[in-house]
């Protein structure tokens, strides 16, 4: 296949112009990541220099919890017996939540000897 003179003179200028895109499709993806990681590093400097708010409360209330004085009131008890009791639920909730919670399949079936 043979090519004319005038098909000649209009590739030349076109070879220039696919020359450069083929260079910058190579060259995309380092471009990308060098742009992304410039704006991760300035955002990570505007982030260092700023001040970080604080989470705002619920405009300074202070909540209560209720609910013991609400169980000394259905019970009809005496707060010093409030205590014993209290004492004694939370000692047999720890104890149950030792029975219920799974031993370690692995604990106790490999034994290492050192010689």
């Amino acid at each position: 296949m043979s090519i004319r003179p005038i098909d000649m003179q209009v590739l030349i200028p076109k070879v220039t112009e696919v020359g450069i895109q083929q260079n910058n499709l190579a060259h995309q993806g380092t471009l990308q990541q060098q742009q992304f990681a410039e704006q991760l590093e300035k955002t990570a400097q505007l982030r260092q220099h700023q001040v970080q708010g604080a989470v705002k409360g619920q405009g300074g209330k202070v909540e209560r919890d209720d609910t013991k004085e609400k169980n000394n009131k259905r019970n009809g008890s005496d707060p010093g017996q409030n205590r014993n009791v209290a004492s004694n639920d939370s000692l047999e909730s720890e104890d149950s939540a030792k029975q219920t919670a799974r031993p370690d399949p692995v604990l106790g079936h490999i034994i290492d000897i050192k010689t």
